[in-house]
């Protein structure tokens, strides 16, 4: 139909292709025949025009007529090739119907061997294995095999290589002690042991070796301060040792503090004397205690008394009471002179004594007021707080303190 068609067209083409070629009719206008002059002719002298024969009809092929012709003739070449293709493909499609039969009497074939094989197989394997997937765990790849033989082959190589040595080892070990391995791995171990512990002593004595380099470098480089520093610091220890008391060698522990009140307090004592002595007929004297092994620095100034009869010295403690009241009395006095002597603008005018008469008797009464007496022809005032008759008759000047209920009251006697 296709090719039907192309020719139709290729015919209709033709058809109307085909015109005669004439001159300008007598219809044409004359500037159009002009123009065709113009164009198509030359220039010719004016002369008179000869007549000319009519032109014939010529066959002339268009454009779309060639183009028609060249599609036929395309569709005439596929047709062509279209019933060629369908027989071979006609051929072929029997050729393969024919493999086809033959392909399925080989699978009928192959399916019938196959059962065969499933039901040989299934047998052979009921022998060895329970089940399939028992049987599957043992299946191995063609190389997994070959591996496994390389494997094999080596270890037989290398079993009879160890054999032969095991043998020439036999031979050579024939005729020897055995050696316990246990007993010298023990012993291996121990000075093992051993070592790392010297060695670890080693590099920690080494360390210290390099530390107490370096502070022997520092302490030289330091030994000139070091030095001026000991010697400052050795003076100042003996003075503090000296003011402190603390004497190297010496037991008696005595502040510089206490040595000052010592030497202050014999010149107490001293003048003490000297008032004791006559109060007491030269029999005693007041003296610091002496004990230079005793540790107890304030025993330093202790007193004691000297009996001049005896030739002994006794705590004060041991004097009787009117004793005792001369030795106050004595350090009373000795306070005051001593006071007076070195502080010249200090003066102890007043002296008050309470008590203490009582105890005395009537000697020693003479002889304490003698010295309060003495006194007071001085320019010092002593007064005098007892209730002995002896007293109130000696002195002078009283001053009498009554008590009654409303209070106090004194009376002033200047003379008796």
């Amino acid at each position: 139909s296709a090719a039907a068609l192309c020719i139709f067209f290729w015919i209709s083409a033709i058809s109307f292709s085909i015109r005669p070629r004439s001159r300008a009719t007598e219809g044409d206008s004359a500037a159009a025949a002009a123009k065709r002059r113009r164009h198509y002719r030359k220039p010719r002298p004016k002369t008179r025009p000869k007549t000319q024969p009519k032109p014939k009809a010529k066959l002339s092929v268009s454009p779309l007529a060639v183009v028609g012709l060249i599609a036929v003739a395309c569709m005439l070449v596929f047709v062509l090739c279209g019933y060629v293709q369908l027989f071979e493909e006609s051929s072929a499609v029997s050729e393969l119907r024919t493999e086809l039969a033959a392909w399925k009497q080989s699978l009928a074939k192959a399916e019938q061997t196959c059962g065969e094989k499933q039901e040989r197989y299934e047998e052979e394997r009921g022998k060895f294995f329970a089940s399939e997937e028992l049987f599957q765990r043992y299946i191995s790849t063609p190389q997994a095999i070959d591996t496994l033989q390389r494997r094999i082959a080596d270890y037989e190589s290398n079993l009879k290589a160890a054999r032969s040595l095991l043998a020439e080892a036999q031979d050579k070990l024939r005729g020897r002690e055995f050696i316990r391995l246990d007993e010298h791995r023990q012993k291996e171990a121990e000075l093992d042991a051993a070592y790392r512990q010297a060695a670890k002593a080693f590099h920690i004595v080494e360390g210290r070796i390099q530390g107490n380099l370096e502070i022997r470098e520092k302490i030289a480089a330091k030994s000139a301060a070091y030095e001026r520093a000991y010697r400052e610091n050795r003076m100042h220890r003996r003075l503090y040792e000296l003011v402190s008391g603390k004497i190297p060698g010496s037991s008696a522990k005595i502040t510089l503090e206490q040595y000052i009140q010592t030497a202050g307090f014999d010149s107490i004592i001293a003048a003490a004397n000297k008032r004791l002595v006559p109060m007491s007929d030269g029999q005693f004297e007041l003296c610091r205690k002496q004990n230079p092994d005793s540790r107890k620095s304030k025993e330093i100034l202790d007193l004691e008394v000297l009996d001049n009869f005896t030739g002994t010295r006794r705590p004060v403690g041991n004097l009787s009471g009117g004793e005792s009241f001369k030795a106050s009395l004595s350090l009373a006095l000795g306070l005051s002179d001593t006071v007076s002597q070195h502080l010249g603008g200090i003066q102890m005018d007043a002296l008050f004594i309470d008590e203490g008469f009582g105890t005395l008797d009537k000697k020693s009464i003479d002889g304490a007021m003698e010295i309060l007496m003495d006194l007071s022809g001085k320019g010092k005032l002593v007064g005098v707080i007892s209730h002995r008759e002896e007293l109130i008759e000696s002195i002078p000047q009283q001053i009498h303190v009554t008590k009654t209920r409303d209070g106090s009251t004194f009376t002033v006697e200047t003379s008796r």
